[in-house]
């Protein structure tokens, strides 16, 4: 009985010493993409509903955060979404052009970025590695982009989730905000099925900030390289998506240098919704850049600007711009990749098919339109906006998407 007695801690030992050897091994093998589970698609970005993030965060941090916006520092904060409690993850402000008028305008309502793994590496929410917080800048109920994401995504083209929060902080109530996938590895993995490849997102006016051919040399094009989200490319990968550009300018085997099965998506989506604050409008920035494979390939960002309102004075006005060319101002021969895919008979069509179909749903069954109704509905329900204004901003936008599909139809059904 005695030897018993003494086996039975003996072996619970043992057991517990195999558990921590197991863990640890299987620490040690994990992958760096296993953290990213596709989990958050469903747990976070909830279409019918407003999500609900509360953070708690030291008050001397806060009080920083709010009086040097500017700085976009990191802080630590602890987040509650649901019964999901996250600890340590890094906060800060976020935006240019809107930032600095927001600030200007004395404005404490800044948009935020939200990244669960700043400081704490391996660490998500539900597999998601970055959460973007719009403040709805110029855009009531951020009605232009919810709606400028949902075109693109009906059109096919990779696009964040997106979805409505209300955001508490050290409990003061700062609205509604949409939360937008932080375009990051959790969004590679979503979307091309692994974390590997290089990704950009270029925002400076420097050599190569229209994606033209310069030279062989990576140093010749600091828009791109010096706008590395990973820092993690070697010169080889730099040579390459340098030869993708090569083969843009040259139009020479685009379709094996181009992922075109995600550009054509994503420039139909940005002739319709015209955004001139973006790479197929008057700017350079607003687009992320990815190679991969052997392909380059560019994804959609920051739409608070769509459907004409970077020219706030006459946003309908530009409803009737020309599909071919997208870009106001005799523009379009600078974006290389605007000008190159259009000019491509066989990749134009396809342009053209998408943008077609897109202006059909509209007439026929107003289908862009019931993005609008559906955002409106979800946010009346939550009392989040003020009724009147969101009203206004639904009727602007409904009025630009068909006028834009009026223009596209009479453009291309006579083809």
């Amino acid at each position: 009985m005695k030897k018993l007695v003494c086996l039975i801690p003996f072996g619970l030992l043992v057991v517990l010493g195999l558990v921590f050897l197991f863990a640890r091994e299987e620490k040690k093998t994990k992958k760096a993409e296993d953290y990213y589970s596709g989990q958050y698609v469903k747990e976070v970005f909830k279409k019918d509903r407003v999500g609900k993030i509360e953070i708690t965060m030291d008050a001397k941090d806060y009080q920083d955060l709010k009086e040097k916006p500017l700085e976009k520092n990191y802080y630590s904060c602890q987040l509650n979404f649901g019964k999901l409690h996250l600890k340590n993850v890094g906060i800060r402000t976020k935006g240019n052009t809107s930032l600095e008028h927001v600030v200007k305008e004395g404005g404490e309502k800044y948009s935020l970025k939200l990244e669960f793994d700043h400081y704490q590496k391996g660490q998500t929410l539900y597999g998601l590695d970055k959460l973007c917080l719009n403040n709805g800048y110029q855009d009531p109920g951020n009605l232009r982009e919810y709606t400028a994401y949902s075109v693109f995504e009906k059109m096919g083209a990779q696009t964040p989730l997106f979805s409505y929060f209300q955001l508490v902080i050290n409990g003061e109530n700062l609205g509604l905000y949409l939360g937008v996938e932080g375009i990051e590895e959790a969004f590679l993995k979503r979307t091309t099925g692994s974390i590997s490849g290089n990704l950009y997102k270029p925002e400076e006016a420097l050599d190569g900030k229209y994606l033209e051919y310069i030279d062989g040399n990576p140093d010749s094009y600091p828009a791109i390289f010096t706008a590395s989200v990973f820092g993690n490319e070697s010169q080889a990968d730099k040579e390459k998506l340098v030869a993708c550009l090569k083969a843009l300018s040259l139009e020479e085997n685009l379709e094996d240098t181009w992922d075109l099965s995600q550009v054509i998506p994503y420039l139909a989506a940005s002739s319709f919704v015209v955004n001139d604050d973006s790479y197929v409008g008057n700017m350079f920035h607003n687009y992320y850049l990815s190679y991969k494979d052997g392909k380059a390939s560019i994804f959609p960002w920051d739409y608070n600007y769509a459907f004409g309102k970077f020219d706030a004075q006459v946003p309908l006005l530009h409803a009737k711009r020309s599909v071919d060319s997208p870009i106001a101002n005799g523009g379009t021969k600078k974006k290389v990749l605007v000008y190159q895919v259009i000019s491509k008979e066989d990749l134009r069509e396809e342009y053209h098919k998408l943008l077609l179909q897109t202006a059909k749903c509209q007439v026929e069954e107003e289908g862009i339109s019931k993005f609008l109704d559906e955002a409106e509905a979800v946010l009346l329900k939550e009392s989040l906006c003020d009724q009147e204004e969101l009203e206004t901003a639904k009727e602007e936008i409904k009025e630009f998407i068909v006028a834009r599909s009026e223009s596209i139809l009479a453009q291309l059904q006579s083809e």
